[in-house]
């Protein structure tokens, strides 16, 4: 880097213009959209430096802006790229500058040095603030170096554009900003030589006063890029500017002072690939549910009845037809139950096969004869056999007859207990009835059921009214607590042509939402049917049947 000669403020090389905020708005501020370090703690650094010399400084600044540039070339991350692109005009600015002030310690660099000093040191101390920051796409597409260069600064005060779309000639420029890079003032020479990729570029068209505007053609530029990555191409500035000598400053004098700026800058090319969306809809979903408790009703009969005579088996507003509605009610047919309720109480069971309660009077006083003996002699043999048979057929057993003539024979209860064992005896009837298969009608919101048969109870001669219970679970057609949520729709999104996708209606409507992830910049989360950013709007939508078709068309920014 050669030495420049004095030469007057006004004449200044490619000095970035003093009161540019008041020209142009103010573009991307990379250190304060990552939440850098601040301008406090990275001067309190520089103070300690007190062994670097400036030319060291920048050297070490430099390596680390490769570095940074590498790691954004191999991670496609267009912010990484930037933040390098930004020290590198730094640098170049400072070295162009300053060229007198590079072997200074740099805790003695002159105030307007330092600012730039300071916000190299910046980038230096939020390595790790660069690495887990995502910022928007719009704010990577230029810098701005307005609040971080020295007052009296030479070099470039903003690069535009630089960031080239696949597709779209349009973005294929670069802007250089500077003081007087549009025009010549009298009695200066401004030539910018400068080479993308290795190829010579033709001279700038010169905007006054301060852009000096490059165009690439799209024939040169198309083959290089790649559908799904950024490609970076080396952009190598070199501005030189010519002026009369002048002697003490004011009277022209034989000769001209030159000063040379170079600046070694990174063109991004942006592939047409944008990133990708996915779409989620979620919406009601629906069911038969028990909203209400089960019904439990009971009834008797002594013989074939028509259940639903005796008890309620239909529920109100049933669906009728068709799909149902909220408030339609419907019986769950797997919970219909229809019992006859059994009452089996304690026996003892007798060696003949007959059952009597064990609350039966014959377990507490035993069992009397209803014969009586006969006389010796005469018709004993007759009434013995009658009581041993009568003993048979209640008992299946008898016992040796000790009663005296015209007595009643005995069996003792504890003979009774001993000869019997431990038994049930169904005293509802509830055996010798059945219930038939329930018949659901209109759409399950009745049944039709009959229970057959005529309750006897196990003791002779007993008729009994057998009790049943029916049970069954009444369901109400209602929406589920959690919204359901539909398969993702998981699309690529290209530059060069619109996004479509539909989403198809559902009963009681649908909420979707829209993720956009893309290759370049932080991730954005909008509903559907609003734009996603501002450089990815909504063109409109359609209804095809029963479904809406939505159309977005997504385009890199530009920051003219």
């Amino acid at each position: 880097m050669s030495k420049f000669a004095k030469t007057s403020s006004i004449l200044v090389l490619i000095s970035l213009l003093l009161n540019f905020a008041l020209i142009t708005p103010g573009h991307a501020d990379l250190l304060g959209l990552i939440g850098g370090k601040s301008i406090e703690d990275a001067t309190k650094r520089l103070d300690e430096m007190i062994n670097k010399t400036v030319k060291d400084f920048l050297r070490d600044l430099e390596a680390l802006s490769n570095g940074l540039l590498d790691k954004g070339h191999t991670a496609g991350s267009l912010l990484t790229i930037q933040a390098s692109n930004e020290m590198k005009v730094l640098i170049g600015t400072a070295r162009a500058e300053f060229g007198n002030e590079l072997d200074k310690q740099v805790n003695s660099a002159s105030k307007e040095l330092k600012a730039a000093l300071i916000h190299l040191e910046r980038w230096e101390m939020s390595q790790r603030e660069l690495e887990s920051s995502v910022v928007g796409l719009v704010d990577l597409v230029s810098l701005d170096l307005q609040n971080a260069l020295p007052s009296r600064t030479v070099g470039v005060r903003r690069l535009n554009g630089g960031v080239f779309v696949q597709n779209d000639p349009t973005s294929f420029y670069f802007d250089l900003v500077g003081l007087d890079f549009g025009s010549d003032p009298a009695g200066v020479q401004t030539a910018f030589t400068v080479t993308l990729n290795g190829q010579p570029l033709a001279p700038p068209e010169r905007k006054a006063p301060i852009n000096a505007i490059f165009r690439i053609p799209r024939s040169d530029m198309e083959r290089l890029f790649q559908k799904d990555n950024i490609v970076v191409l080396p952009l190598n500035i070199r501005v030189a500017r010519q002026e009369q000598k002048r002697l003490w400053g004011m009277f022209p004098w034989w000769g001209r002072d030159e000063r040379v700026a170079t600046y070694d800058y990174k063109v991004s090319l942006m592939p047409d690939l944008v990133g990708k969306v996915t779409i989620t809809t979620r919406y009601p979903g629906y069911s038969w549910q028990a909203l209400r408790p089960a019904e439990h009703q009971s009834f008797t009969v002594r013989g074939d009845t028509l259940v639903s005579s005796l008890v309620t088996l239909s529920v109100p507003k049933p669906a009728l037809g068709g799909d149902p509605e909220l408030g339609n009610m419907r019986i769950e047919e797997s919970s219909f139950s229809l019992v006859c309720q059994k009452d089996d109480r304690p026996a003892r069971q007798f060696p003949n096969g007959k059952i009597r309660l064990a609350s039966d009077e014959i377990f507490r006083n035993g069992f009397v004869t209803a014969r009586w003996r006969g006389a010796a002699g005469g018709d004993r043999n007759d009434s013995d056999n009658a009581m041993n048979a009568e003993m048979m057929a209640n008992f299946g057993f008898t016992v040796p007859l000790t009663c005296a003539e015209s007595e009643h024979c005995r069996i003792s209860k504890d003979e009774l207990l001993k000869r019997s064992v431990d038994a049930t005896l169904d005293v509802s009837g509830c055996r010798h009835m059945r219930s038939e298969k329930p018949d659901f009608r209109n759409n399950s919101s009745e049944v039709i059921v009959w229970v057959r048969g005529t309750p006897v109870a196990d003791i002779p001669g007993t008729y009994v009214d057998a009790r049943w219970q029916v049970s069954w679970q009444p369901l109400t057609w209602a929406q589920k607590p959690e919204l359901i949520r539909g398969d993702p729709q998981v699309l690529s999104v290209y530059a060069s042509f619109p996004l479509e996708f539909e989403i198809v209606d559902q009963p009681g409507g649908t909420t979707s939402d829209i993720r956009f992830e893309p290759t370049v910049g932080k991730p954005e989360n909008v509903g559907v049917g609003s734009d996603i950013t501002p450089n990815f709007r909504r063109m409109g939508q359609d209804r095809v049947g029963n479904r809406t078709v939505y159309k977005y068309k997504f385009e890199y920014p530009r920051l003219q």
